[in-house]
């Protein structure tokens, strides 16, 4: 003023020279002049800068103030930094604010009420997506969300028309389906996408991956879906990128006719392997006498002990009175021989019933070039299941073969 420096404070103006130290008022701010790249560099004065934008020359009084979410978190990355004096306290303005939390949690509006959209129209798709521009020239605009590098966290809504397959559409061509959900005074049109990542370290190395998540949520029938990518740190940029990601996976079953069917067949699963294991732990391997099992043995009246002739019902637990086929055990019959010497000579052969299912349910061992063991798959008569029949032959090289006794073992695991 007057070429003298008078230090003052001055409504803004763009015709206005401000030199350093001078404080000027723009709207509801009041700025103090840095001139730390002034446009007249004889006397480090600015003329036709506008405070709001210039940071070069203004900073906001009576601090600095951030301007933008990207300013922001610049500042936050500062600050982690131990190597370095931790930066200046800034204000936030509202506009920065606004932006800063929807990079936070993006779709909302400042009331909390979910406001963008990504909808399937007759015209097109019309969308509302915060930093999100030209989706509507996308084939695929749920893909371009997932792979979107800022859209970490946030929620939208969604066509179901995107999912084709994917969720109930008309309940009324479901059996057992139609109930008031399909009226039509409920809008069933949209589904809820939330967007959530997460960083997490590779359990067999210190690799630390970052997992992008999308979860479909249908309010009306209540299923729900969800899919993953794990990013890939670009070599352009620096940042993550989520080039594909896997199928959708159902997280839960909405309609109460399916919900209650498979958990019968669960609850049902559950009891028979239950009784499974109860079985296998109580009973485990067995290993019993089945011939003779009279004691005393003159209780043996119509075919006296020992005989030559034995028959016995199927000892592996695991066929029904119907059954035409033995199951698994292992048999081992003691077979004793009255040699012409006076001798005695005892022979003993093991084998699995299920041997019998083939060669038309007889098979037939020599157990000495005079003595021979035929066993046959049969029911004893009409009231009695599938069981076995030992028979002993033998020629005149020797007096008389007999069986006595008939062992079975089984592993019920």
């Amino acid at each position: 003023m007057n070429k003298r420096s008078v230090i003052g404070f001055y409504i803004w103006s763009d015709a206005g020279e401000y030199e350093k130290g001078d404080f000027v008022v723009k709207g509801d701010c009041i700025y103090k002049c840095i001139a730390l790249n002034p446009t007249n560099k004889e006397n480090f004065t600015v003329i036709g800068k506008d405070p709001e934008v210039d940071r070069e020359n203004y900073k906001i009084y009576p601090g600095e103030m951030i301007t933008s979410a990207e300013e922001y978190f610049n500042y936050v990355e500062e600050a982690k930094d131990d190597t370095k004096e931790p930066p200046v306290d800034k204000f936030i303005s509202m506009h920065a604010l606004y932006e800063i939390l929807q990079k936070l949690y993006f779709g909302v509006s400042c009331n909390g009420v979910v406001d963008n959209y990504v909808l399937k129209t007759e015209e097109g798709i019309d969308f509302l997506v915060s930093g999100i521009t030209d989706l509507d020239k996308s084939t695929e605009p749920i893909d371009v969300i997932l792979q979107s590098p800022n859209l970490n966290n946030g929620v939208l809504k969604v066509s179901r028309d995107f999912f084709p397959g994917l969720f109930i559409t008309d309940p009324n061509n479901l059996e057992g389906a139609t109930n008031y959900y399909s009226q039509k005074s409920i809008d069933n049109s949209v589904v809820i996408l939330r967007q959530y990542t997460f960083d997490y370290t590779k359990a067999d190395s210190e690799e630390v991956i970052r997992r992008r998540t999308q979860e479909l949520i249908d309010p009306v029938y209540g299923d729900i879906f969800v899919r993953y990518s794990d990013g890939v740190v670009s070599k352009e940029t620096g940042a993550y990128i989520f080039p594909s990601s896997s199928s959708w996976k159902r997280v839960s079953i909405g309609n109460d006719n399916i919900r209650t069917t498979l958990t019968a067949v669960q609850n049902t699963y559950q009891n028979m392997y239950d009784s499974y294991r109860e079985k296998t732990e109580s009973e485990g391997t067995f290993f019993k006498t089945v011939y003779p099992t009279k004691v005393p043995l003159s209780e043996y009246v119509t075919n006296p002990y020992p005989s030559t002739e034995v028959w016995i019902p199927d000892q592996s637990g695991a066929i029904d009175f119907s059954s035409t086929r033995l199951g698994g055990c292992l048999y081992t019959v003691v077979v004793s021989t009255s040699l012409r010497n006076g001798l005695y000579k005892n022979s003993n052969l093991t084998f699995d019933g299920l041997e019998l299912n083939a060669d038309g349910g007889i098979k037939t061992w020599w157990l000495s070039d005079a003595v021979s063991l035929r066993v046959t798959k049969i029911s004893a008569d009409v009231n009695s299941g599938l069981g076995l029949k030992f028979e002993v032959l033998s020629n005149n090289d020797v007096l008389e073969s007999v069986i006595t006794n008939i062992y079975c073992k089984k592993n019920n695991e």
